[in-house]
């Protein structure tokens, strides 16, 4: 059953969209041996909540295959959603190519929403077509939860690509006022340095009952 977001949860998530660009990769950690991995993978199922986050954390910034086939693995036995999502985010730790084909799984058809937001969350850093032609579809998918579409169209600033650009402008259009103002969001800051370029749109879009708040805030920060 799709669930929807409330008011306060919406104005939180538009208010993170803009400091995702500044965010970067995690940076290296420490390769962990093969006994090393198992001995974490052991903790995943430990009864203190704190070590199994900690282990699946140290896992995901190993970034070896070993690493993530325990957290995979992990992530199809564990049940809660809080959990899982948390595996997500280790798993988004250190994206490759393999990574990334697990992270767009998990967008594309994962049982939890929560998961889901957490992998298009983690596929903004993976700078690979594929997870940019994820994004794009979970952020159009009319059917998916509000807070993953939203959360894609945050990623997607990242994939600075006319296909990205087009999205952006053709979801000004949407019939809800929540996607209309993401659009908005994710347009100057995606694609707000070329202001020629964006600012008719966010002029298009200042009398928007949803949206012109935001358009003309945007505008003013363009200057002229």
């Amino acid at each position: 059953m799709r669930k929807t977001i409330t008011a306060s949860a919406f104005l939180a998530l538009l208010l993170s969209a803009a400091p995702l660009r500044a965010q970067s990769s995690p940076a290296a950690a420490p390769a962990l041996s093969a006994a090393q991995v198992r001995e974490r993978a052991a903790l995943l199922r430990d009864k203190d909540l704190e070590v199994r986050l900690r282990a699946a954390s140290e896992l995901g910034r190993a970034g070896t295959a070993a690493a993530r086939r325990a957290l995979v693995a992990e992530l199809g036995r564990e049940k809660s959603p809080y959990i899982r999502a948390r595996i997500v985010d280790a798993l988004g730790e250190r994206p490759d190519k393999d990574g990334t084909a697990e992270l767009v799984k998990i967008a594309r058809g994962d049982k939890d929403a929560d998961a889901r937001q957490a992998a298009v969350k983690a596929l903004a850093f993976s700078a690979d077509p594929a997870a940019a032609a994820e994004l794009l579809a979970r952020f159009a998918d009319a059917d998916e939860e509000m807070g993953v579409r939203l959360r894609a169209a945050d990623s997607l600033t990242r994939y600075q690509t006319d296909a990205v650009f087009a999205a952006f402008t053709a979801a000004l259009d949407d019939a809800d006022g929540r996607i209309r103002t993401q659009a908005v969001v994710s347009l100057y800051n995606g694609f707000g340095y070329d202001r020629p370029r964006v600012r008719p749109y966010l002029e298009r879009m200042a009398d928007d009952p949803s949206a012109g708040g935001t358009a003309k805030l945007y505008l003013e920060r363009l200057g002229r």
